[in-house]
């Protein structure tokens, strides 16, 4: 019997049985947990040792096994999960086929369809089709790849870039590099003790002048200088210049920034302006035209104007409306809303 159809029947056997017996009661089981990834919400059950894949819709995709799911990032729409079984790793796409097989030591989360796997000490990347396009022959101490496949390699304490077939495209010369948010256009890497932003061809974007920086997901630069923070454009442009505000990295969303000052949130727009004052004890970004607030123990639901559209009754937010939705805790339990601030999951 093969590993895939061995892993096939387990599945098959706990949808049937597990799914069954607390499909309708999953909500209520103690230690339950849900992460937000891509497209899908992972649902892990810590006491019952169980993962599966919710949709947004509140539907099974993946009922719970015993199969631990990796969460991808929530910004990211990859189609496949690295999965762990006993200490061994693997993938699976979306619909729970094992696409690849849970034979390795280590597999990181799917960035832009591509995961590092790690066999024998050093790391390859495989694609969501269960494709190797590199040979584990590299260190890979961090994964995240750009639209075209380039990621970041180390050698002998120095990063470079290497693409999506595991040719150098930038040799290994810099200090530290950022993974998170990375493009084709704009790679963060650290140059004589200071920081700065590279293209594909290693042409300087952002001079090597900052002391700390960042990307955001939708191509802004979140940089700091002499204790002061601020946010840059990769054509140089100042958005705000340094100042004593923080700035969060999920960037700009309907084109305000959730922005922080002495310990309360508000939203700053693309110009630098402040559009909503600091005043929430915690805040989200906007999507739909609706952000999450917290004010004082509680959240609640506010429009782009600032103005509270929902009762402040949320114990706790773990997102925005991505798509529509949001999962919150009320009474102790995890639920999804959607922006008609109606229940979708669990069913009603």
């Amino acid at each position: 019997m093969t590993c895939n159809l061995f892993l096939q029947l387990i599945r098959e056997y706990l949808s049937t049985k597990m799914g069954r017996l607390w499909g309708i009661k999953l909500d209520k089981a103690p230690g339950s947990y849900r992460k937000f990834t891509g497209s899908n919400y992972v649902y892990c059950n810590t006491n019952n040792q169980v993962c599966g894949l919710i949709d947004r819709r509140g539907d099974w995709v993946v009922a719970p096994s015993k199969m631990e799911i990796e969460s991808n990032s929530m910004y990211d729409q990859s189609s496949a999960y690295a999965v762990k079984v006993g200490d061994k790793y693997g993938a699976i796409d979306s619909t729970g086929n094992i696409i690849v097989p849970v034979v390795y030591e280590k597999m990181s989360i799917f960035s832009n369809n591509r995961a590092v796997f790690t066999f024998k000490g050093k790391s390859g990347i495989v694609n969501s089709k269960g494709e190797i396009l590199v040979p584990a022959a590299f260190d890979l101490p961090t994964f995240s790849s750009t639209e075209s496949g380039l990621t970041f390699f180390k050698k002998k304490g120095k990063y470079g870039v290497i693409d999506q077939r595991g040719n150098i495209k930038i040799a290994a010369v810099y200090e530290d590099a950022v993974y998170t948010n990375i493009s084709d256009k704009a790679l963060p890497v650290k140059f004589h003790k200071k920081w700065g932003v590279v293209d594909s061809s290693g042409k300087t974007v952002i001079p090597f002048k900052y002391d700390d920086i960042s990307l955001t997901p939708d191509g802004y630069a979140l940089v700091t200088v002499n204790n002061l923070k601020g946010v840059i454009r990769l054509d140089g442009k100042w958005v705000k210049k340094p100042c004593k505000l923080n700035f969060t990295a999920q960037g700009f969303a309907q084109g305000l920034m959730v922005i922080e000052s002495e310990g309360k949130y508000g939203y700053m727009d693309t110009k630098g302006e402040i559009i909503i004052e600091p005043k929430y004890d915690d805040a989200r970004p906007f999507s739909g035209g609706l952000s999450p607030v917290q004010i004082g123990a509680l959240w609640g639901i506010i429009d782009l104007t600032g103005k509270l559209v929902s009762k402040v009754i949320f114990e706790y937010v773990f997102d925005t409306f991505e798509d529509g939705v949001l999962l919150v805790t009320i009474n102790g339990k995890e639920q999804l809303l959607n922006s008609k601030l109606e229940w979708v999951w669990p069913k009603q």
